[in-house]
């Protein structure tokens, strides 16, 4: 939802008024970078540091107040890259890179989360048949994935470019240095769309409402190709097609 964050400061353009994003530490220095081509009007913040202010409200709410206001143009969808970080660290022309995330994030404290998360990870079968396709099409695979479930990958030859403690804006920079992202439905599949990045990505049967029940494009994010397990608990299926287009593309120049 931060999309509509430029439309904001676009409806809301003052000196006399700015506009505080509060997140979570993990999110500050992607938004900090990633949005400052907006200017000084925006501030980006813990979500713990409760600045001063005259009002505050749910990002999730933006769409309906920016309807509501005159610049009611200004919440239709957003078809262009909002997180922006310069053009250093391009791909580089010899080898394709692939960066890979096989593994929702976890909610031990919730058994429904849990289980969601479950069921949108790769098992270590599909992990294994996914990188085996990656390097047979030619390519090097990355690691983009963070967490515990790095382990998973333990004994398969990924470029590491991630540390342990990495935050979101380390996950992005990493990600710009690649030239395709495969991932499951997590936050770093979201954060490649908002960076206009080429993704792939791998949806279980029951896939959440946002990916529709059909195709293999996304009204969310134009950069986005969706592929969608044919049966419950199937990736064998997704892994095959995905392997058939890698090695297209990465004979494509």
């Amino acid at each position: 939802f931060s999309r509509w964050v430029p439309s904001l400061l676009k409806a809301t353009s003052s000196d006399a008024l700015s506009v505080s994003l509060m997140v979570r530490p993990p999110l500050v220095r992607l938004f900090q970078h990633g949005l400052s081509w907006l200017g000084p009007q925006l501030s980006v913040v813990e979500r713990d540091s409760r600045p001063q202010s005259s009002c505050h409200g749910s990002l999730l709410s933006l769409p309906w107040l920016l309807h509501r206001s005159s610049e009611g143009s200004a919440a239709a969808l957003p078809t262009q890259p909002w997180l922006q970080f310069g053009q250093h660290d391009q791909p580089s022309a010899e080898r394709r890179r692939v960066g890979l995330i096989w593994a929702a994030g976890q909610y031990n404290d919730n058994a429904y989360l849990r289980r969601e998360a479950g069921k949108k990870t790769l098992d270590q079968k599909a992990l294994h048949a996914l990188f085996a396709q990656i390097q047979s099409a030619d390519c090097d695979p990355v690691c983009l994935q963070s967490g515990s479930e790095r382990s998973m990958a333990d004994g398969l030859s990924f470029e590491q470019v991630l540390t342990p403690g990495s935050d979101f804006y380390a996950l992005a920079l990493a990600m710009q240095r690649c030239d395709l992202v495969i991932s499951v439905d997590t936050a770093a599949a979201h954060l490649a769309g908002a960076m206009g990045k080429p993704c792939w990505l791998l949806l279980p049967w029951a896939a959440a409402p946002r990916w529709g029940c059909s195709g293999t494009t996304s009204l969310l994010y134009s950069s986005f190709r969706l592929f969608r397990q044919l049966r419950p608990k199937h990736w064998s299926s997704v892994v095959d097609a995905i392997g058939v287009e890698l090695r297209a593309w990465s004979s494509f120049q």
